[in-house]
């Protein structure tokens, strides 16, 4: 999470490529997916939309969605939202 959270794209990249798995769930059941939009990483962000195994509905343990959160929809979604809903869309 550490990788995704500050916008590592190369290391995220290589955890990746060694078999990281893209869904996993930390202590408040956060996924990469979340932790990338929370934190502004829109290239991340679209790097982990566009892996075949990614669960963009993947709950956390408040039952919050990644595309779903409020603040997320605002702060990292609002500006490429078309872009971001395409590519959810063709999964």
């Amino acid at each position: 999470m550490l990788a995704v959270s500050h916008g590592r794209i190369e290391m995220v990249r290589l955890l990746m490529e060694a078999g990281s798995d893209v869904n996993i769930q930390d202590f408040d059941g956060s996924t990469a997916l979340m932790c990338a939009a929370e934190h502004d990483q829109l290239e991340v962000v679209t790097l982990l939309l566009q892996q075949d195994t990614i669960n963009v509905l993947q709950k956390d343990h408040v039952s919050q969605f990644p595309l779903k959160n409020p603040q997320l929809s605002y702060r990292c979604w609002w500006s490429r939202l078309d872009d971001v809903s395409r590519m959810v869309v063709l999964r």
